[in-house]
Formats: structure tokens, sequence, C-alpha cells
């Protein structure tokens, strides 16, 4: 919720599947992904994103996933704004068969 995010010894922030958020609500970290005018710049956040990626250009993969989830909304440039910060920062795991996971990113 909005008010646990104002909580001062809050560090780190996990949102899992992101994608089943509605866009009204993935909207809301808008702010919270803003390189210079963050609010709360001493945090981390992790966004956890379900589907194909690319491990040589995970950021792109993350992207497309993100803009072929809210597509349908009229609000494209914010929507391609958010997709492009969130998928800054990006990487592929991938399960794999028993030795681990595979990792891949840049």
């Amino acid at each position: 919720s909005k008010g646990k995010l104002h909580d001062s010894t809050l560090k780190s922030v996990i949102v899992p599947d992101f994608t089943q958020l509605s866009w009204q609500e993935a909207g809301r970290f808008m702010e919270y992904c803003d390189n210079d005018n963050a609010p709360y710049n001493d945090r981390l956040y992790v966004f956890i994103a379900e589907g194909p990626c690319s491990p040589d250009h995970p950021d792109r993969s993350v992207e497309e996933v993100l803009v072929a989830r809210w597509r349908d909304e009229e609000e494209v440039e914010k929507i391609e704004a958010l997709a492009e910060r969130i998928s800054a920062v990006s990487v592929c795991v991938n399960e794999g068969s028993g030795e681990g996971r595979d990792v891949g990113g840049k």
C-alpha cells in the first residue's frame, strides 16, 4: 500500500508479477522510478515479470512484455515511459534442470 511505501525504515520493495497489476496500479510507480526526482532514492525496487526473455537484451524483453500488457490503455506514452524505466536494469532468470538457475543480463 502507499502508506507502507512512505515508511522511513523501508529499504527495499519487491513487486511480484508486476504484469498482473492493472495500469492504474502500475502507474503509481512512475514517480518512484524517476532517476532525478524520485521521492525515495535510497530504496531498492525489484519488479518481477514473467515472460519471454532474451539473455542478450533482457531490458528490451521486459519492456516488450510490459508494453504488451497495457497496450489497450489510453496513456500509451506513460506506459512506454514506465516500461522503459522499469526495464533499464533487467536480468533473465531461467529455472535450470536441477543444476541451479541460468542468469543472463547486462
